[in-house]
Parts: structure tokens; C-alpha cells; sequence
């Protein structure tokens, strides 16, 4: 009988593997379940208006979580659902992983359960529940694409097909049970890249109350010492004047082997909200302590020229804090190509050429509009002979 029974099992085993578990929700009862939780952050300026908005996810009573560069240049911010509105502060900063805690008082929603790090699986159902363009509750699925890691490792960022945009940032990435896997910090998209859609793990948030004391600690020049009868920061009125600037997530493709996937830097510092930055004594100086890499997607040639199919190129990046540079070389080519941070707004011109034949010589123009803060830049642009476009490309740039 014994026998029997364990050669049962022994068949079931296989299908009972392979059976989706019991407990998944399909998108109708997970969105339900999940949208009270799910909140628009109006972020304001000095004058009150709303200039940017973003994401945030219930995570206790009268806390959320969003991305810290959501709040970056804020005076002040509001977080709304529906017809109700509820002033916002800020709690615990820990821009170096693009996670804030906010307080909204009075606030009744019910909390998120996050799913611990350990339980994720490359190609498993995800969620995405937030407020792209400031429409709320909106959601879309896709699925976990990978898990990137930075050079200890250690879990860095979750890739994900779930398509997300501007307005999304701070949001919910979440698994089939309605658990909090992530929380959306960027997205690349464009005709020659597939949908390249990143998340910060939510379990990160379980250190963010620790972490983000230290950096208010730093600030106020004080020993950290977390206690029930600490009192809460203060206002986004008041920021913190001297925050680490958030990690840039990668793009999907691995970068060059010679430079390293997350290595360890110090923080840079973000403006206070409201201020606009100063530029520095050498503008062209590089960020200390900083990697940077650059990712040029560029499609099949209008021209129907030689080397005409679509190709992608890594490059190395230097990047200042009002300059840019990036250069590459192989056994064809060598490109390089320089720009300025402007307001808002980032414009790169270049040129290559082949290697075996310097007089034949091509130019790249890119522009974009990015945010301070942002985690990611990411611009569209051409390839041109003469004046004429004969390639559309992307640029993609980001901190390693």
C-alpha cells in the first residue's frame, strides 16, 4: 500500500508543480483589492502650483511610500485620491534607493502586504498599480523580467515588462496574491528599445525607517538613535538640504565586462526643494566616486547604406555636473559625443567615424527632457550625414 501511494505521488508530483497556485487573483479582484491603497502625490511649488505629480503606496496607518525623486523639487506636496485631498510630509528620506516615507494625516486606508525578496521568480505574473499622467487607479501586468544585482550580489532592481510612464513613479509592483514586490521608479520606452520598465524592492522598505533617521541625522549633524519617542521630521517645507541623489536603475543588457554592475559611492547631493541649482567651478569636473555608462540603440539605416541594420553600442560615460561625455571604440567604429545639462532639458551632439577610414564621418544628435533627481535619462535623436537624418536612435544613460 505504501508503494502504491508513493508511486502516486511520485506521479502527481510534476503536475502538481506545474498547477498555478490556488491563492492568485486574477486582475479584476487584485485591482479591488489594491486601488485604495494606491495614491496620487501632487508635488507643488513655492507658488503652490502643481508642476509634477507621482505614485505612492499605503504602507501603516497615514504612511506611504513613493520615490524620492517624485519629491525632489518640491516646496510642498498633497497626496489625492478621488475627491479627497490630504497634505503631505515628509517622514524618512533614503534617496540613495529612491524611497521616501510620507505622512498624510488623517489618512484611512488600508496597508499594503509586502512580499519578502525571497519569493521572487524571473518570469512570474506582476501587477503594476499607480496614477501615470495623474490618472488614477490604473493598472497593467506583465511580467518580472529579471532580477539585477549590484557587484556584492545583492538585489538591486526588478525588471519588468508591466509598462509604466511618467506619473507612475512610486507606485506598486505586485505579484499574483496582491503582495507588494516593488516600487516603480522608471521607465525606457521607444520604437527601437522594448519596454524597459524598473522597480526598487519593496522590501527595502522594511529598512527605510532606520536608514532614512541616519540621513536626517547626518544632516542635523547628530548620533541616530531610533526611538518610540522620537518625533516625526519635518515638513517638506523644510527638506532636507543635503540628500544622496537615487541610483539609476540599469537598462536590460548587461554593461561592457570592464566596467563593474553597482560599485559603492559616496552621495552627491540634490538642491533643496524649490532651489534651482548652481553650476559648479569646473563645470566639465566628473562626479566623484560615480560610474556611468551609455546604451545607443539605432535602427536599420533610411538610406539603405552599407552596415545598414539596426545595431546597439555601450559606451562609456563621464558626467559632470552641468557636462557630459561619452566615448566608445571598437574594430569598425569610434563615436564620441558631449552635451550640457540645460533647465530641464538635455541636448548631446556628436560624431563618429570608421576606424579604418577617419574621412568617412557621421554626427548624432540627442535631446530629452529630464528631471532632477530622475533616475534615469533617456533621449531620442538621429544619426545624420550632412543634415539628413539616415538613422533614428536612442540614447540611454544611466549610473552604474
Amino acid at each position: 500500500m505504501r508503494f502504491r501511494l508513493t508511486k502516486l505521488l511520485g506521479l502527481l508530483g510534476p503536475l502538481l508543480a506545474a498547477a498555478p497556485p490556488a491563492h492568485a487573483l486574477d486582475a479584476e479582484t487584485l485591482f479591488q483589492q489594491l486601488s485604495p491603497s494606491i495614491w496620487v502625490v501632487q508635488a507643488m511649488d513655492a507658488q503652490g502650483q502643481i508642476f509634477s505629480t507621482g505614485s505612492a503606496v499605503v504602507i501603516g496607518p497615514e504612511r506611504l511610500v513613493t520615490n524620492c525623486h517624485v519629491l525632489a523639487r518640491a516646496s510642498s506636496f498633497k497626496l489625492r485620491r478621488g475627491n479627497l485631498t490630504l497634505g503631505g510630509k515628509l517622514e524618512f528620506p533614503d534617496p540613495e534607493r529612491d524611497l521616501c516615507q510620507v505622512r498624510a494625516e488623517g489618512m484611512k486606508a488600508p496597508a499594503v502586504t509586502i512580499a519578502p525578496a525571497r519569493s521572487l521568480r524571473v518570469g512570474q505574473k506582476v501587477f503594476t498599480l499607480g496614477a501615470p499622467r495623474a490618472l488614477e487607479e490604473t493598472i497593467s501586468d506583465g511580467l518580472l523580467s529579471a532580477l539585477r544585482l549590484d557587484n556584492e550580489g545583492k538585489l538591486r532592481f526588478l525588471q519588468t515588462s508591466a509598462p509604466i510612464s511618467s506619473g507612475s513613479s512610486g507606485g506598486g509592483l505586485f505579484n499574483d496574491k496582491g503582495e507588494l514586490i516593488g516600487i516603480t521608479t522608471a521607465m525606457i520606452a521607444g520604437a527601437t528599445v522594448q519596454n524597459l520598465s524598473f522597480a526598487v524592492p519593496a522590501e527595502w522598505i522594511r529598512d527605510l525607517e532606520t536608514r532614512g533617521r541616519a540621513v536626517l541625522a547626518k544632516r542635523n549633524g547628530t548620533i541616530s538613535t531610533p526611538t518610540a519617542a522620537t518625533p516625526a521630521p519635518p515638513a517638506l517645507t523644510q527638506p532636507p538640504a543635503a540628500l544622496p541623489a537615487p541610483a539609476a536603475p540599469p537598462v536590460a543588457m548587461a554593461p561592457p565586462a570592464a566596467l563593474p554592475a553597482q560599485p559603492v559611492r559616496p552621495p552627491a547631493q540634490l538642491p533643496p526643494a524649490g532651489a534651482a541649482q548652481s553650476a559648479p567651478a569646473n563645470p566639465n569636473s566628473v562626479r566623484s566616486g560615480e560610474r556611468w555608462y551609455g546604451l545607443m540603440t539605432c535602427g536599420a539605416r533610411a538610406d539603405n547604406g552599407e552596415f545598414s541594420q539596426a545595431y546597439q553600442a555601450h559606451f562609456e560615460a563621464e558626467v559632470g555636473k552641468v557636462a557630459i561625455s561619452l566615448h566608445r571604440r571598437d574594430a569598425i567604429r569610434a563615436e564620441n559625443l558631449t552635451g550640457q545639462f540645460g533647465s530641464n532639458r538635455l541636448d548631446i551632439t556628436g560624431f563618429g567615424y570608421r576606424v579604418n577610414d577617419p574621412d568617412r564621418m557621421w554626427q548624432f544628435r540627442f535631446t530629452g527632457s529630464i528631471t532632477a533627481g530622475a533616475p534615469i535619462y533617456a533621449l531620442k535623436g538621429d544619426m545624420l550625414r550632412g543634415q539628413e537624418s539616415v538613422r533614428k536612435c536612442e540614447l540611454v544613460i544611466a549610473k552604474m
